[in-house]
């Protein structure tokens, strides 16, 4: 909650798939987070959802949600680097917490149910509409912490491997 696994803690399959290297694991984040920027929940989404390997497909839920802020994720007098440098939320801190804990719930049933044929998955509300415009820069961008680049030494990308990024799109040329 607030937070994402570390980037250590998966790895490229030789297919370009991603593997994560945990038990099953559920990211929650918002978008007013301060602390845990939307963007680091957007490269989560692309690993554990859009990019992972399909052995592995409910095992990493990733949602976001709208308006939540670091502080949202916990009550009380939030601890100074909280009051230092999170965002403002727009949603009330009732409102987090309930949407929190649905979507713990949600985990907590798969997790208990997941000898299911097909696992259950969790219902990820807006998260994709949320993070679609950051993972669309973030393809346009060829952003690196989506897979590594495929620069060689002499300047030509390998265009059959997969397990790479080859720039931007708009600045390749494969035909």
């Amino acid at each position: 909650m607030g937070s994402t696994l570390t980037r250590d803690n998966r790895k490229m399959n030789k297919d370009g798939t991603t593997h994560f290297n945990n038990v099953p694991t559920l990211t929650i984040g918002g978008t007013k987070d301060g602390l845990m920027r939307i963007s680091r929940i957007a490269e989560t989404w692309y690993h554990a959802r859009e990019n992972i390997e399909s052995a592995q497909d409910w095992m990493f839920p990733t949602i976001a949600l709208e308006g939540v802020s670091h502080m949202g994720f916990m009550s009380g007098t939030p601890p100074s680097a909280v009051k230092k440098r999170d965002l403002r939320p727009e949603v009330s801190e009732e409102q987090a917490h309930q949407m929190i804990a649905k979507s713990m719930s949600d985990f907590i049933e798969v997790i208990i149910h997941k000898d299911t044929t097909p696992p259950k998955q969790i219902d990820s509300g807006d998260s994709e509409k949320i993070l679609q415009p950051l993972l669309e820069a973030m393809h346009l961008e060829g952003f690196y912490k989506m897979k590594p680049p495929c620069g060689d030494t002499n300047l030509i990308n390998r265009v059959d491997d997969p397990t790479c990024l080859h720039g931007s799109p708009w600045s390749r040329d494969y035909t």
